[in-house]
């Protein structure tokens, strides 16, 4: 992406996947916001994760 000329990525995450959510943190995504219960999973209401990765200035 960067090569390419972004500034920034994001990607969204359900929040009860802690794996998913410290592989990205590893790679530098920061969370940027929480959409409270947006999703059912398995009878739960759980919350998305926004996150992102400025690449560039």
């Amino acid at each position: 992406m960067r090569a390419r000329g972004f500034k920034k990525a994001d990607l969204r995450v359900f929040a009860p996947n802690e794996r998913a959510r410290r592989l990205y943190e590893s790679f530098g995504f920061e969370v940027e916001g929480v959409e409270r219960r947006q999703v059912l999973i398995r009878g739960e209401f759980v919350d998305e994760l926004k996150m992102g990765l400025w690449l560039g200035t």
